[in-house]
């Protein structure tokens, strides 16, 4: 995440949210009718004390067992009704930063690691949490009950409060420099923390490769370096915590041995008396203990706010613009035409698709063939709209999908990628993944059988109710390929795009899924990526891709004879 500018964030979060207001302010009402109690007790604790020269008042006794359990109930309350404020919040801003994540466009993901953004999420709003739900409380009991307590102080013995705000001033000056030291730590803590998190889920999930190439050596090297960086980042954390208690438990405990002092005089002199030096002793503990408690609390909000900031950078991160649905949208397969179409990705390797102006028939097979980082899958994007023209236009039906709202455009296009695309669940819950219209089982097994799986499928004990494992690990690498594309058969889209989607398939597999496009393209818009020849030899058009740039166009007979290059690659795999 890039360094936002410095700002409130924890504030600027909350306007993400709807904020519980009326959760909030009750809590802070029950917390204030809690320090009410507590500004009052000291006052009854002297007349009950100064009462000892004439009586014991039962009464007195009475009234102060009376307050402090109001006292306790009332701030029990409060900290149980700003809990709940808490977690809602919390799971208002898990909610909107999830689905604001999922909105992001392509190129974000492309910079970011995804296991590092997640370990945000989830960590970043748990600190939210703590705040609201502990330090809140905390807080504005404390700042309540030290004004109060300080005004009646002053109204007891200027002199013994003069003491007191002395006290507090010079704390102040050595507490903020410090506090604003962590604000900054707590920020880089949670950026190393994200990406040891990220570190460590790409080595869980490819633990095979890691194995395979003799590699948890390198990995363990990789991931012990990022525990030493956060452990030396949390050792400056706590040598800065080390400071602070100390430093403010000398500072109070030398202002009460003070206080004793000065109030000891007052009362040998009789200025005042014992049971006023007591119910001031207990108002300067009553001052003393929240802010005592500050530099925890101090901590906290900056760690809170450290936290808010990553999750305000997701924020401002925009979205993928969604229009207004549209009735004209084609729903029949049409043409899709490139028109001088340039494109380069945000790395600086200069321009991936070059001046590209070609049509892509409909219910045509087409194919995109070509030396690999030639540009073929780049292609496959632009159509899907992963990614902004640098100029040119694409077009469908003579419209520019630009203008054709996302939701619906994407709704057109079934996608298989040549990444395993599995999700937790069943088989059958990845089948029907995104469709609005669950089909029913004959219509499933229809698409499975036309992508060759509904055989495998059938001998597993569950069948379609078999649960994936992580990445579908209890598949083969060709069931999972048969079940993305029976998953982009089931979509009732005019357009299905292969990218390399028969790779991992036998050559019997492979051929029952080239019949079934064959029927297919007869409604839909066929589009193929493949470096293997034998998966495209039989689409309606072939162009090949060198450099971002179209250098031949036809059939598979036609390149041969007019194409040295794919001529050459028709002999090298003896198609």
């Amino acid at each position: 995440m890039t360094q936002a500018k410095r700002r409130n964030n924890v504030m600027t979060l909350f306007g993400q949210i709807k904020f519980p207001k009326l959760l909030f302010f009750g809590g802070i009402l029950l917390t204030i009718g809690g320090v009410a109690f507590s500004l009052i007790l000291p006052l009854e604790v002297r007349t009950f004390v100064d009462s000892f020269k004439t009586h014991f008042s039962m009464r007195g006794v009475l009234l102060i067992v009376a307050m402090l359990i109001g006292s306790t109930v009332f701030n029990m309350g409060g900290g149980y009704v700003l809990g709940i404020a808490g977690q809602r919040i919390v799971s208002q801003l898990r909610s909107n930063v999830s689905a604001h994540i999922i909105t992001l466009p392509v190129p974000f993901f492309d910079g970011h690691r995804s296991a590092e953004v997640a370990s945000h999420v989830s960590s970043d709003t748990e600190k939210i949490n703590d705040l609201i739900s502990s330090n809140v409380s905390t807080l504005v009991s404390g700042l309540l009950l030290t004004i109060g307590s300080m005004v009646i102080l002053f109204t007891i013995s200027p002199l013994l409060t003069i003491i007191i705000i002395g006290a507090l001033g010079l704390m102040g000056l050595v507490i903020a420099p410090i506090s604003k030291t962590q604000s900054g730590l707590y920020h880089q803590t949670q950026d190393q923390l994200g990406k040891y998190n990220a570190d460590l889920q790409q080595s869980i999930a490819e633990i095979r490769l890691i194995k395979t190439s003799d590699a948890e050596p390198a990995m363990i090297k990789i991931l012990k370096k990022r525990i030493h960086q956060l452990y030396r980042t949390n050792l400056r954390i706590t040598l800065l915590n080390a400071l602070i208690d100390p430093i403010e438990f000398t500072i109070l405990m030398g202002t009460i041995f003070f206080v004793f002092i000065v109030g000891g005089a007052m009362v040998s002199r009789g200025t005042i008396t014992i049971g006023t030096l007591t119910s001031f002793l207990i108002y300067v503990f009553q001052v003393l203990t929240p802010i005592a408690s500050v530099g925890a609390t101090l901590t906290e909000f900056r760690a809170a706010n450290g936290a808010a900031q990553t999750l305000t950078e997701l924020f401002d991160q925009p979205g993928e613009a969604t229009t207004t649905l549209s009735d004209d949208v084609p729903t029949t397969s049409s043409a899709i035409t490139f028109d001088h179409v340039n494109f380069s990705y945000q790395t600086g390797d200069g321009p991936t698709i070059n001046d590209l102006s070609l049509t892509i028939a409909p219910q045509k097979t087409t194919a995109f063939v070509g030396p690999s980082g030639g540009g073929k899958s780049t292609i496959l994007s632009l159509i899907e709209r992963f990614y902004h023209l640098d100029s040119g236009t694409i077009t469908y039906a003579g419209r520019n999908v630009q203008d054709i709202p996302l939701p619906q455009w994407r709704a057109s296009i079934s996608y298989v990628s040549q990444e395993t695309s599995m999700l937790f669940g069943t088989i059958r819950d990845n089948l029907v993944f995104g469709l609005t219209a669950k089909p029913d089982d004959d219509t499933i097994k229809r698409a499975l059988q036309s992508a060759a799986a509904l055989d495998f499928v059938n001998d597993l004990p569950a069948g379609l109710d078999t649960e994936l494992a992580e990445q579908a690990q209890n598949l083969s690498g060709g069931q999972i390929q048969r079940l993305m594309i029976a998953r982009a058969f089931l979509r009732p889209a005019p357009i299905i795009i292969l990218d390399e989607a028969t790779a991992s398939l036998d050559s019997a597999s492979e051929q029952s899924i080239e019949d079934a496009i064959e029927r297919l393209q007869q409604t839909k818009t066929i589009i193929i990526v493949a470096h293997r020849l034998a998966t495209v030899k039989n689409a309606n058009t072939i162009f090949f891709i060198e450099k971002g740039a179209v250098t031949g166009s036809g059939t598979h007979q036609s390149l041969i004879a007019t194409h040295p290059l794919y001529r050459q690659y028709v002999e090298e795999q003896l198609v």
